[in-house]
């Protein structure tokens, strides 16, 4: 098999601000209850599914999604944003982005529900239309990570996590060309392959797309825009 081009979309702390797309930690919150006013945690045990332990699909009422959750964000300004990470796999995600991943055969591998947003006036924001997905399944046995030439993450000591510079995909069916992975360092990227990047690039609000070979620089320098590789344009 050729090897697949792969990309990556990350957004680093360094560049949010520069992007001015995505709320800063303090200036959101999400929320299973319209609380305009105050900061109220999601309160379900829903948050807490984990598909691995918990088994997917899960019948257990506990874990079921909302039919409606709620993000209220500190800004007068409708969000144009179509990817948002808020976890491991829980995803805030527009519409168009929604049937990106439905037309790349992920359409049984997550569950959705809709997401009202609301500005700091308590207007909602309707424009643009979003939901929030929750991954049930991952694409990491898709994937020969090479971990004979892992690199050990900075700040991870710790916890043993790696990245992975020559990772590929074991076989390539041209249809799914957006990945997801539950490996530590990858939990708030996208993997794409090169049409995956294309449509991307064309279809999606400042994507912050990389090279996958270069993940390691990027994450190690996720803070420093001065060390940060270039971006894919």
């Amino acid at each position: 098999m050729d090897k697949q081009e792969l990309y990556i979309w990350f957004y680093t702390p360094a560049r949010i601000e520069e992007f001015k797309l995505l709320p800063l930690y303090e200036d959101y919150w999400l929320s299973d209850k319209y609380c305009p006013k105050k900061q109220v945690p999601i309160l379900g045990d829903w948050v807490m599914y984990y598909p691995p332990k918990d088994g997917f699909p899960s019948y257990d009422e506990r874990f079921k999604m909302p039919e409606i959750l709620y993000l209220h964000i500190k800004s007068k300004v409708q969000p144009s944003f179509d990817w948002f990470p808020q976890n491991y796999n829980l995803k805030i995600v527009s519409e168009s982005f929604l049937n990106f991943m439905i037309s790349n055969q992920l359409y049984d591998r997550f569950e959705a529900t809709e997401l009202r947003v609301f500005g700091t006036d308590g207007k909602e924001f309707i424009e643009k239309k979003y939901f929030v997905i929750r991954i049930c399944e991952f694409d990491d046995n898709k994937f020969d990570f090479h971990i004979e030439n892992k690199k050990r993450a900075i700040g991870c000591n710790k916890y043993n996590n790696f990245l992975y510079p020559d990772m590929q995909l074991k076989n390539y069916n041209g249809k799914q060309n957006i990945f997801f992975l539950d490996e530590f360092c990858y939990q708030n990227s996208i993997i794409l392959t090169a049409d995956g990047k294309d449509y991307v690039m064309q279809n999606f609000n400042l994507p912050e797309l990389y090279k996958l070979e270069d993940y390691r620089f990027v994450w190690n320098n996720r803070y420093n825009i001065e060390q940060l590789p270039d971006m894919v344009k």
